[in-house]
């Protein structure tokens, strides 16, 4: 999930040892969600047909994969 207007994104993933968890950080530039009058309706799309895409990512099945 993102901006309109984001142009770069850094992610990190650190898996919990013995646990089926995970830590995601996800940083935006420019970032977001700064309370500036007008930021959000200029920023965030109307919503889908489809609330996920056919593509999506399935995390669980991903982190096991390392």
């Amino acid at each position: 999930m993102l901006w309109k207007s984001t142009t770069e994104i850094g992610v990190g993933v650190a898996k919990i040892p013995g646990q089926n968890k995970a830590y995601v950080v996800v940083n935006y530039r420019p970032a977001g969600n700064n309370n500036m009058p007008g930021e959000f309706e200029r920023n965030v799309l109307p919503p889908q047909k489809k609330a996920v895409p056919d593509n999506s990512v399935n995390m669980r099945k991903n982190m096991n994969r390392r």
